[in-house]
């Protein structure tokens, strides 16, 4: 087995997130085993802040991995388009590794995360890079020619189903089988009058947003989940009421407009920017 070192410093968790992906995809190549190693904060005054070994995740690096590998992937967060400073100390440490040639010649690849769209992603890369070319390490980027970039899901990649998704299409069952139930109620089932009465326009509203919440448009799915409050009072208001099969048609009219704001709810809860996320727009 051959070990590519995965080398990574993480202050709030979301450079290691991708550190460990990264280790998955390495794990997944017959013959290649990933060694996940961070290195320690460095302190603003002459004292030891970290001990020896981290009390969770990665081990600290040692010099002897950069020998045994035969590739690296190293990751930093975004410290002003510059690598972090720990990760920058610990490269200023490899001079023997330099001039022994420890690295000349291995494959290389960098990443880094940030919340911020300005806050020097690119440099961040480059400012990696630099260490790693004066070791004589060969940068390998991933070009548009890898097929996987080009389509959503390739021969092996099974097509997954996110919470939205279903929230999405039970929702939007919902609300279709709300408006032919107003439509169907209110026109020749049990109208207010003989032939149909104006409430049928109740059904013709809710066409307002279908297409919204057909195509996952957010906003739509914000605001439906205060309009259907309104069918949700009319529902029970004439449930308990009225009696017959005006009343089970109520009792319906109910059940669906309370299923479509639970699903409504959750489908914002769900489309919003996850914490780990927020977190990384933190680091």
């Amino acid at each position: 087995m051959k070990d590519i070192l995965v080398l990574y410093y993480s202050h709030r968790g979301s450079v290691r997130a991708l550190a460990e992906r990264i280790a998955c995809g390495i794990e997944s190549v017959p013959g290649m085993q990933a060694r996940l190693r961070t290195v320690p904060r460095i302190s603003t005054v002459c004292e030891a802040t970290e001990p020896a070994v981290p009390a969770s995740g990665a081990p600290y690096v040692e010099l002897a991995d950069l020998e045994e590998c035969v590739a690296l992937a190293l990751g930093s967060p975004v410290r002003f388009g510059n690598m972090a400073a720990p990760m920058k100390y610990f490269w200023d440490g490899t001079i023997a590794g330099w001039q022994n040639g420890t690295l000349s010649g291995k494959p290389a690849c960098v990443f880094t995360s940030s919340g911020s769209q300005h806050g020097g992603n690119e440099s961040t890369l480059l400012s990696m890079m630099l260490p790693l070319l004066h070791h004589g390490m060969l940068i390998m980027g991933l070009p548009f020619t890898e097929p996987e970039l080009s389509c959503k899901c390739g021969p092996k990649t099974e097509l997954t189903v996110t919470s939205a998704t279903r929230y999405q299409i039970a929702a939007s069952a919902c609300l279709v089988a709300l408006i032919f139930l107003c439509l169907a109620w209110e026109g020749w089932l049990a109208p207010l009058r003989p032939g149909g009465s104006w409430m049928v326009l109740k059904g013709a509203f809710l066409l307002i947003p279908l297409f919204g919440i057909l195509r996952g448009k957010r906003y739509t799915y914000k605001w439906l989940s205060l309009f259907i409050q309104f069918y949700l009072m009319e529902g029970l208001l004439r449930a308990t009421s009225d009696h017959g099969l005006i009343q089970k048609l109520a009792m319906a009219e109910t059940f669906l407009a309370a299923a479509l704001f639970v699903l409504t709810i959750l489908f914002v809860r769900a489309t919003r920017a996850p914490k780990e996320e927020k977190a990384a727009q933190q680091s």
